[in-house]
This record gives C-alpha cells, sequence and structure tokens, in this order.
C-alpha cells in the first residue's frame, strides 16, 4: 500500500509539471494557448492526449519529412507525409502508438492531460461505442 500516490489540486498545483507514474511513465497536466507543435514521433512512448477543455488540430501520420534524432528513440521533422487532420474538442480522448509521427497546433486555448506510456506496457482502450479515431 505505500506505493500509492495520491495528488490533491493538481489542475492548480501541477499545470505544466511532470508527474513521474512508475519507470518512464508519467502525465503531464497542460494549458496550451496560441502553440504551434512541432512534428515529432517517439519509438519507445505511446502518447495518450484527454482534452479537457478548448480544442486543438491533430495531424498524424506514418513518416516525418526530413526526420532527425533529438535523443534516443526520439524524433522530429519539417512536417508529416501525408497527415491526417482531426479537431479535438473536450471530452476527446486521442491514443497515439508508438512510432506514429504526429503534432498538435493550438489557436486559442486547450487544457489536456498528456499521458507517455512505455512501449511495453499493454494499453487497452474501449468506449463501448463507435467514436475511436483508428491510426
Amino acid at each position: 500500500m505505500d506505493d500509492v500516490k495520491i495528488y490533491e489540486d493538481v489542475f492548480e498545483n501541477f499545470s505544466n509539471k511532470q508527474l513521474d507514474i512508475s519507470a518512464g511513465n508519467y502525465l503531464k497536466i497542460s494549458e496550451i494557448s496560441n502553440f504551434i507543435g512541432e512534428p515529432e514521433k517517439h519509438l519507445n512512448y505511446t502518447d495518450v492526449y484527454i482534452i479537457l477543455e478548448g480544442s486543438a488540430i491533430f495531424y498524424y501520420g506514418k513518416e516525418l519529412v526530413s526526420e532527425f534524432k533529438v535523443s534516443e528513440g526520439e524524433y522530429r521533422g519539417n512536417e508529416i507525409k501525408n497527415p491526417k487532420k482531426v479537431k479535438l474538442e473536450k471530452n476527446t480522448v486521442v491514443i497515439i502508438p508508438a512510432n506514429v509521427a504526429h503534432k498538435m497546433d493550438v489557436h486559442d486555448k486547450v487544457k489536456l492531460i498528456v499521458l507517455k506510456l512505455k512501449q511495453d506496457v499493454e494499453t487497452e482502450f474501449t468506449t463501448g461505442h463507435n467514436s475511436s479515431i483508428v491510426l
């Protein structure tokens, strides 16, 4: 029972700070305004975005154009080759598997939770209805 962690007032006390979950897994609560994201992909992490308020434009695809390595398993690029585009709004969850190129643009404001999960963590998400985005 000693490994249970409880954080209170997370939106006030931990905004834009990383909370470690377990070895390499963490979550971050972010409020982002007027932001143009950089295309990226992670070889060892699945990202999960949970949109709490506001909206953003999410782009994803298989490849980065002019890809370059920024650190072990982390890549950036100038753009995403043939990206798909989706508007993310409140109550949307996006699961981005490892090795999928992605970026997010915010033209006004968005509040979200970002979960970073190591690739070896089994993740299954079901909604009970037909409202998922398949990569």
